[in-house]
């Protein structure tokens, strides 16, 4: 009897033992949880142990907040094989409650500054897998002070936007982003539209671009300069009907574009008046421009076709105008190769310009044989001297250096020049100038 009161006293010691051990580890967990969830050294220790586990890829700077509301960082990078992003002062209000009903809800997102640094590529990005998300997911306000794309970390931006806000609803599947908003350059966009995020990835979207005010060209009567556009299709082939008005814009035109193609254009079809570039950049020159564009692929990436352009307000250029009449062009463009054959610009007054333009793409470098015919050079910019120049222009070169020969004359006047520039250096080599009876040469 003995012996079974003690083995049943063993049993109810180990069983409260056991009891204990569970309660001190779930005791344990919750404080842990709790230190995690509502402290500002809990978040840093969690952000380490992210950083830790991605491999560096994800890493955070003075992170502050608590991960059950608000949190802030310093700085978030994240950097894979070719796509490195970095966000500074960096603002999160969420709901982790949702998380219980299997939803992330983000009240608001916001950044400082945003830079995405992709390397350049030579060989085309594929199609993604898939772009489903695990979770639905509510993103009520995003904002970005400032929107860089680069090829290289501190380099020179290749883009850059400002003032972007947007919202962003999706159950998983399908996502769908409404009042975007971004000022750029050359404009204010507007858009919105949805994307399945299973392949094909079919698109639904609409985008409205507003030119820049310009006083001096608007009156307050006349509507600003807007290009609005529809695009439907999915990321194989995007098909896009745009539309211009206002500001003395008239137009539409329609473009079938394959993203992920090393030439992203398929076809393109214009018809445009009333254009002026200074609306939409006002480092652009004063015109009003009637465009007229028919591009059709002819091969396997490859298109060609016809483009013309008149200017009905020629201006010289230190007017801030733009001294062209016309200008037409057979137009090829394939991944390695942009060409112009055919061009024919007339100037003002008259003048011509003819021959072919060629620019390797993948080598980034070009070359040009021109022909001049009665040219005047102060038509062009009146700080010039007066002339009717005729005669032949070779040009050609890459981002690093350019070389050019020129040999052109009128009734006194033969110049034959051949000219150099690296970087920020220019070189006469050779210099043959004669007006009349007297001569210069050099080299």
């Amino acid at each position: 009897m003995e012996n079974q009161a003690e083995k049943r006293l063993i049993k109810k010691w180990r069983w409260r033992r056991a009891a204990w051990l569970l309660a001190v580890l779930i005791g344990i967990t919750a404080v842990t949880g709790l230190w995690l969830a509502t402290s500002s050294s809990g978040l840093r220790s969690l952000g380490s142990a992210v950083s830790h586990i991605s491999g560096g890829n994800l890493s955070f700077e003075e992170l502050d907040g608590a991960l059950s509301g608000s949190i802030s960082a310093k700085a978030v990078r994240f950097a894979s094989d070719d796509l490195i992003v970095i966000a500074r002062d960096v603002q999160l209000r969420w709901q982790p409650d949702a998380l219980r009903s299997g939803r992330l809800e983000i009240t608001a997102l916001a950044a400082q500054e945003v830079e995405i640094v992709s390397p350049p590529s030579s060989q085309p990005k594929s199609l993604p897998v898939s772009l489903e998300l695990p979770v639905p997911l509510s993103l009520h306000e995003l904002e970005i002070g400032t929107l860089r794309v680069m090829h290289e970390e501190r380099g020179t931006p290749n883009f850059t936007a400002t003032d972007l806000a947007a919202r962003l609803e999706s159950d998983g599947r399908r996502h769908r982003l409404s009042d975007l908003s971004i000022s750029l350059d050359f404009g204010k966009l507007t858009a919105s539209g949805q994307i399945d995020g299973t392949r094909p990835f079919d698109v639904n979207a609409q985008a409205e671009l507003a030119g820049l005010e310009v006083a001096d060209l608007e009156l307050p009567e006349m509507p600003g300069a807007r290009i609005s556009a529809a695009i439907a299709g999915n990321l194989e082939q995007l098909d896009v009907r745009m539309k211009g008005n206002g500001a003395g814009l008239t137009g539409e035109g329609e473009a079938e574009l394959r993203p992920y193609t090393p030439t992203l254009i398929a076809a393109l079809r214009l018809s445009v008046n009333g254009l002026d570039p200074h609306v939409f950049s006002p480092d652009a020159p004063t015109a009003s421009l009637a465009l007229q564009a028919d591009l059709r692929e002819t091969s396997a990436g490859q298109i060609e076709g016809r483009v013309t352009a008149e200017n009905s307000a020629s201006t010289p250029l230190d007017h801030g105008g733009l001294p062209l009449l016309q200008a037409r062009a057979q137009l090829m463009l394939s991944a390695e190769l942009l060409q112009l054959d055919e061009l024919a610009l007339v100037v003002a007054g008259g003048g011509t310009i003819s021959g072919n333009l060629a620019w390797q793409r993948r080598q980034a470098t070009g070359s040009a044989d021109l022909t001049v015919s009665r040219v005047d050079p102060a038509r062009l910019d009146t700080r010039l001297r007066a002339a009717s120049l005729s005669g032949k222009v070779a040009l050609s070169g890459d981002s690093k250096g350019q070389q050019g020969a020129l040999t052109l004359r009128n009734k006194a006047l033969h110049m034959d020049v051949s000219v150099a520039r690296t970087d920020d250096t220019l070189t006469l080599d050779k210099v043959n100038l004669r007006h009349g009876r007297s001569a210069l040469t050099g080299h």
